[in-house]
């Protein structure tokens, strides 16, 4: 009977490092240039389609440095270099631009492969991307790579190592 009570206790604590926490999520539009541009705001082969400035009043939004838009546009997942991951909708114009964010948004703490957040100088996330089995993430410092395994809620299983 006293493993059964340590292992829903673990369970339990996993389940709590793994949960998203409501984030409060403002947006301003970003213009392609200070200058009037004649004709489309075009980079080389790059159409400017939309920018926005996040903000929020929450103490762990900041630091993203990785971005990861869905395929069909309708989701964005961030992950920052203090351990944070972030899910927000963007929204667009009647022409198919972006023009904002919903406000509110998902946000909690990367997880380590043995489900304790990731801490200290280890959770300085680097950069992320969409594979067909997760999304995976690069940490610098303590250089390695890990898949957080596809799901309904991003980040809520511990990741595989990746062999670097």
């Amino acid at each position: 009977m006293r493993r059964r009570a340590s292992l829903a206790v673990v369970a339990a604590l996993w389940t709590l490092h793994a949960a998203a926490d409501p984030v409060e999520l403002h947006a301003t539009r970003v213009a392609f240039s200070e200058e009037d541009v004649q004709g489309p705001p075009i980079v080389g082969r790059l159409e400017f389609r939309g920018g926005i400035h996040v903000t929020s009043p929450d103490a762990r939004f900041g630091g993203w440095s990785g971005l990861i838009a869905s395929p069909d546009g309708a989701a964005l997942t961030a992950i920052s270099d203090n351990g944070y991951w972030l899910r927000a909708k963007p929204s667009y114009d009647h022409a198919g631009h972006l023009s904002g964010i919903e406000e509110r948004g998902e946000i909690g703490t990367l997880q380590d492969p043995a489900g304790r957040p990731v801490g200290g100088r280890r959770r300085d996330a680097e950069e992320t991307t969409l594979l067909p089995d997760g999304i995976a993430v690069a940490f610098e410092g303590d250089h390695r790579v890990w898949i957080y395994p596809n799901g309904a809620a991003p980040f809520a299983v511990p990741p595989r190592v990746v062999a670097t």
